[in-house]
Order: C-alpha cells, then structure tokens, then sequence
C-alpha cells in the first residue's frame, strides 16, 4: 500500500496579508505573502480566502499548519477575522487543521531559550536556501514583510516534523 506524500500548507495570518508555504515531504514546493493591498475588509477577507482555497486545490494539499494568533492579535478585529475565515475555509474542506503557538515553533525549531524570529528565520535559509534573499533586505518594512513568509515556512516546517515524530512513534509499537 502506497501512501501518499504529506502535503503541508502553511499558513500564518495577519491583518491584511497572508503568509504561505507548501511543503511536500520535506521540499520547499511553494512559498509567498498574499496581501490584497488598499481594499476594504470584506473584499480583503474574500482575496484571502480564495487564495487559501487555490493553494488547497492546486497543489492537492491534504494538511494545514497554521500559526495560532498571539494573545495580542486577538483583540485586533482584523486578524481575528482572517484567521477566523482561514480556519472556516480549511475545515470545509475536511482537511486536517493543526494550530501551533508561535512561541513553541520557534523554541522547537532553534533550541535555545528566547529564540528570535531573525533566528528562525536565519536556520530556516541555512535548511531552504532559496530564502536567503529574503534576508538580506534590511529595511524595517521588509524585515516586517518577510517575517511573515518565515512564520509561514517555520509553521509548516515544524508541523512536518511533528508529523514524522508522530509517524516514527507508531512505527516502534510494531
């Protein structure tokens, strides 16, 4: 019996843009923000839901990591409402939803007490080497920018290995 490769989408939510990433196996296959720029907040919702809904059916993904939203985050309408209307979009389709602590990804993923996302984010380049580039801009928009493409990529990442030691688990019961 074959089973099909996990297919791991991504996400990490903020009030107008979209972090995103697909892993295939353990292969960066699709990585990008989706931010509908300027548009009011229903139209924002809709764009980024049907984003969401496209990388699903695109790229056949059959799990979905997800960034669970700051204490923070929560208070803000926003980005409540587009993590809410991800969330609602994912579970229509009947996919497996895992919401993972931003914290507890970055204290997994860089083994260190107070992990910074810069840290993160510079382990994630070292293992994805496509994404260096996005670390050499500087500017503090960018810095802003792009941290929510490796939020997206550190989520998905951490939820694959969650996934593999979950795997490997089952595996020493036989």
């Amino acid at each position: 019996m074959t089973i099909s490769p996990t297919r791991i989408l991504g996400i990490a939510a903020r009030a107008r843009k979209i972090g995103v990433s697909v892993l295939v196996k353990s292969e960066l296959v699709f990585y990008g923000i989706k931010s509908p720029m300027k548009e009011d907040q229903q139209t924002t919702l809709q764009k980024i839901e049907s984003a969401v809904e496209d990388l699903i059916t695109k790229n056949e993904i059959n799990c979905v990591a997800i960034e669970g939203l700051p204490y923070t985050q929560q208070k803000q309408s926003l980005s409540k409402a587009v993590f809410d209307r991800v969330v609602n979009s994912i579970r229509i389709h009947g996919i497996r939803l895992y919401q993972f602590n931003p914290k507890d990804v970055r204290q997994e993923l860089i083994q260190k007490r107070d992990p910074t996302k810069l840290d993160v984010a510079i382990a994630l380049a070292d293992r994805f080497p496509e994404l260096r580039r996005y670390l050499v801009r500087q500017e503090p928009w960018n810095k802003y920018h792009y941290s929510t493409l490796f939020d997206a990529v550190a989520v998905s990442f951490y939820c694959a290995r969650k996934l593999n030691q979950q795997l490997m688990g089952e595996r020493k019961r036989y």
